[in-house]
């Protein structure tokens, strides 16, 4: 690692605390207040390019790519237009619901007064996210160019209606607003130069602002130009819109012409790209929309291109070195395997792992390109599929997914189906109203999945509720000009202007739900230990005064993860559930797509936390099963078991991605035969059909010294969903929950005989 990247490292982990910037709300508000009674598309344009000319820009020292979110580097900011103000209304301070600021920040009383007087009684759209844009079109045209190609298609249009009017308009608008960005990194690099006494630094800031003065507004013409031209776009992106999970995507593919021609004609070091990678990545760290977490940015290597063949190259080498070295966590790296990724692409992989540094994330390419395919996407579209956010699929440029656009909680509707409510919140009440006892398990199913269907139903119409909220009050320009298909449609992407729209649902607490079905099946119907009656008070109780059910219902019933074939066959059948409610509503989403199922990690802990007590022994509160793998600690019978009975899942219905997590102890990859064991692995679960995986190497010993002693394990990375944090900054139950996942070996991955799909 470089002096320079030491340097910058060290200033990254010596920044205070994150703290919230109000200049973006401040300037929003003036735009709004200006332009009160114009067309909202042109208000949200005009908005987006006054905040790009009014944001202060600053260049830290030693750094070599520029650009911020905020007034100053780690800073969230304030967004008005998408901020929840009802709360605020209210004065319901400690139930503030926005989840992208700490309650301890009280931003009530932070919230400047000319920002509040105007926004508290003005209504407000969505946030766009969980999506990966075309960054290639930017770097191939610039914005200069992708405003002449808005222009001549609004030329060819025969007849262009008053939509496609204001679109074309709040596109020029943004693109132009997007170019002058640039420009202004531009004069402020060559300001610092005439101020820095260090020549050698002088030289760097005249370079940066020769770049920035040509892009993003022209075309990139060698390495350094596409990085700073894509960072750049990747900024104002998350300017346009304070969400999560706004991704790079393929990164070895894009950027790849770039570094081969420049390392070609001598201008490029593999070192000096390498540095310049690692100073991107501290620009990933510091980038926060969120107070308490960093980004979501998923950044990927690797898979087959739109024609079936390898695109591995020494860029997706690069880019798992240097986040190898780096240690920090952004991006968050991903890998893309197929059966003909080369040996040595996985074999660094592994090497990762073993690190214990939680990346990459590997996906299967044809796990992940039959569900897109499953959801109406072309084979050359979903072949070059990326990954955004933790582990929801993506088409760069084509695919705005609204991949996390409604939660379904499971082991909540099984608590509906028993309670007619959820034991937290009894004023919702269940479709079925089912508060009796049943004379059959198969009636308990049925009205179990008549609890899904309703469940199904409620969070399609939320989502085309919100999906309107946002074409009245915030649609995004700027992200349309990123998307194929919205200048050729004259259409923003709120207005279906995409070429393809899914909004998925995060279910939580999949597999929670399915060992307690067949908890409930076994002990009240077939060996008759206790009668539905009693188990239900003993869930009310939370199991106190029932240790000895508890005790049952934690180790003497079936629970997923262990291959055992009529087991995984009635679980798929439960988690197929939610699939077949949303074929039989056969319903669009607010833009015209499809629904569809996915499995989000990090909805374990939030979902759980609100979810009463489950007949598989879990108790009120705690954590719910994690995407679509094993309760916490539920798997005993090592990794190629639990890996046989999640293959055996639908996969196909899975577009809103899903991860399996392995927790192995320090040492369980020493020596070349386990790495081997590991590939093994790996391999044999991809091929009979999963989706994807993620390790976290690390020993409870160490974990529960790092509860006690967080001073002493800064750097210790655990992968929590579908992303890698520091494990001495997440909450004691998450903590908790990490330490009690099961502890694999690789002794038994020797069995690799064919899994069922």
């Amino acid at each position: 690692m470089s002096a320079r990247i030491e340097k910058l490292k060290h200033r990254l982990a010596a920044m205070p605390p994150a703290e919230i910037c109000f200049e973006r709300a401040r300037l929003m508000t003036r735009s709004y207040r200006e332009t009160e009674g114009e067309p909202v598309i042109i208000r949200r344009a005009k908005a987006f390019a006054t905040v790009l000319e009014g944001l202060p820009i600053a260049i830290a020292p030693d750094e070599l790519v520029v650009g911020h979110v905020a007034s100053r580097p780690r800073v969230a900011y304030f967004a008005p237009e998408t901020f929840n103000w009802r709360n605020y209304r209210t004065g319901s301070v400690h139930e503030w619901s926005d989840h992208r600021f700490s309650k301890s920040l009280n931003i009530r009383a932070r919230i400047p007064d000319e920002v509040a007087d105007y926004w508290r009684n003005q209504p407000t759209g969505g946030t766009a996210g969980h999506f990966v844009a075309d960054y290639e079109r930017v770097l191939l045209k610039g914005f200069r160019g992708l405003c002449h190609e808005g222009a001549a298609h609004q030329a060819r249009l025969k007849a262009v209606d008053r939509e496609a009017e204001l679109f074309y308009q709040s596109a020029r608008i943004v693109g132009e607003a997007a170019m002058r960005f640039g420009q202004r990194h531009a004069q402020t690099a060559r300001d610092a130069a005439d101020r820095d006494v260090n020549p050698t630094r002088q030289r760097e800031l005249l370079e940066i602002a020769a770049i920035c003065e040509k892009v993003p507004a022209h075309p990139a013409e060698s390495f350094r130009e596409a990085i700073q031209s894509f960072w750049l776009t990747h900024v104002m992106l998350h300017i346009n819109s304070q969400e999560w999970s706004i991704s790079p995507g393929r990164f070895d593919c894009y950027l790849r012409p770039f570094y081969e021609k420049d390392i070609a004609d001598g201008r490029l070091t593999r070192e000096q790209a390498k540095e310049l990678l690692a100073c991107l990545w501290m620009k990933f760290n510091e980038l926060r929309i969120a107070v308490d977490f960093v980004n979501y940015q998923n950044l990927l290597v690797g898979g087959v291109d739109a024609a079936g063949d390898d695109v591995t190259n020494d860029l997706s080498f690069l880019c798992l070195e240097t986040t190898a070295e780096m240690r920090t966590i952004q991006p968050s790296l991903s890998m893309r395997w197929h059966p003909g990724t080369p040996e040595a692409l996985l074999r660094k992989a592994g090497e990762m792992t073993r690190s214990g540094i939680g990346f990459p994330a590997m996906f299967n390419d044809v796990a992940c390109i039959s569900a897109l395919r499953d959801a109406g996407v072309s084979v050359e579209d979903a072949r070059n599929y990326a990954i955004a956010g933790c582990e929801e699929l993506a088409v760069p440029g084509k695919l705005f997914g609204v991949m996390r656009g409604g939660q379904i909680n499971l082991a909540q509707c099984l608590l509906r189906t028993l309670f007619g409510s959820d034991s937290f919140d009894a004023e919702r009440v269940g479709a079925t109203r089912f508060n009796r006892e049943c004379r059959d398990f198969p009636s308990l199913l049925s009205a179990y999945k008549a609890e899904v269907k309703e469940a199904t139903r409620q969070q399609m119409a939320w989502s085309k509720q919100r999906d309107r909220a946002n074409v009245e009050f915030t649609p995004h320009p700027f992200v349309s000009l990123l998307f194929d298909d919205c200048l050729e449609k004259g259409r923003d992407i709120t207005r279906s202007g995409a070429r393809y729209n899914i909004t998925s649902f995060a279910e939580a607490g999949s597999i929670t739900a399915a060992d307690s079905l067949a908890a409930i099946r076994q002990s009240v119907y077939e060996e008759k230990v206790i009668g539905l009656a009693e188990l239900k008070r003993a869930l009310e109780a939370n199991y106190r005064g029932y240790d000895w059910l508890r005790q049952y219902l934690l180790n003497k019933t079936p629970k997923f993860g262990n291959d055992d074939p009529a087991m995984d066959r009635f679980v798929c059948e439960i988690v197929e559930m939610n699939h077949e409610a949303i074929q039989e509503l056969n319903e669009r989403d607010g833009r015209g797509g499809v629904f569809a199922t996915g499995s989000g990690g990090s909805t374990a802990w939030l979902a759980g936390a609100h979810t009463g007590a489950t007949p598989d022994g879990r108790r009120a509160g705690e954590a719910l099963s994690v995407c679509l793998g094993p309760s916490r600690g539920a798997d005993r019978r090592g990794p190629t078991a639990m890996l046989k009975s999640v293959s055996r899942l639908k996969w196909e219905h899975q577009v809103g991605g899903a991860l399996i997590h392995i927790r192995m102890p320090l040492g369980a990859l020493e020596g070349e035969e386990s790495m081997r064991k590991l590939a093994s692995l790996i391999k044999t679960f991809f091929l009979a059909g999963g989706m994807g995986l993620h390790f976290t190497v690390v020993d409870a010993a160490m974990l529960r010294d790092a509860q006690k002693q967080p001073d002493r394990h800064p750097g210790l990375l655990v992968r929590v969903g579908g992303f890698s944090a520091p494990f001495v900054l997440l909450s004691r139950d998450i903590q908790d929950n990490i330490i009690q996942r099961t502890e694999h070996g690789l002794d038994d991955s020797g069995d690799t005989s064919p899994m069922s799909g």
